[in-house]
């Protein structure tokens, strides 16, 4: 019978060098493909200023006592049916935004 030979392992020198290779070639096309994509970028876009605008508002129709209804919905209601009293009331003026600088 014929006696297996184990196959001969590599030695740290090449596994080192190999390492150091496809870091430098990973390293390169990262550098590459960021400068690219900066250069493309800075020249045709401008910065973007993201702010949320809130506003809230409050609708109220006041109808004069004793005035024609117009619209259909209020026409199919009976004209003899009291209305409740109707009140208005006025939103809060919103709280002014903090100063804010550059350095904050």
């Amino acid at each position: 019978m014929t006696e297996r030979t184990r196959p001969r392992r590599v030695g740290p020198g090449p596994v080192l060098w190999g390492s150091v290779a496809l870091f430098a070639v990973v390293f390169g096309l990262l550098t590459y493909r960021l400068s690219a994509s900066e250069a493309s970028a800075g020249a045709s876009s401008s910065p973007t200023v993201v702010r949320k605008v809130l506003e809230h508002r409050i609708v109220t129709t006041v109808v004069p006592e004793g005035a024609e209804p117009e619209s259909s919905v209020a026409e199919a209601a009976e004209p003899e049916a009291e209305t409740a009293p109707t009140e208005t009331f006025e939103a809060p003026e919103p709280e002014p935004e903090p100063v804010t600088t550059g350095a904050s």
